[in-house]
């Protein structure tokens, strides 16, 4: 079975749409991305209701980080040929 192909760098740069989940549809894990955005509606929605955007902004930053290196490193799994779940982290 040929090794799909997925760039590292894009799915870095997606993981910049926090919320969103742009990192795992990129890399196939549909399930995982359709929690991230449930999760995020609830959990930073009420969190930027709540302090204005500041809380929300902190929190968000640092989930970007984590769906940065997340997107990175699956991609590079990808193509190593390493199996992937639809829940695989990192």
């Amino acid at each position: 079975m040929p090794v799909r192909h997925k760039s590292p760098g894009t799915a870095c740069a997606l993981g910049l749409l926090w919320g969103f989940g742009a990192q795992a549809f990129y890399n196939g894990q549909t399930l995982k991305a359709v929690v991230q955005i449930v999760l995020n509606l609830l959990i930073m929605w009420p969190m930027l209701q709540a302090t204005g955007g500041g809380g929300a902004m902190i929190l968000g930053f640092g989930v970007a980080g984590i769906f940065m290196a997340d997107g990175y490193k699956i991609a590079r799994k990808i193509n190593e040929g390493i199996p992937v779940g639809p829940w695989t982290f990192f």
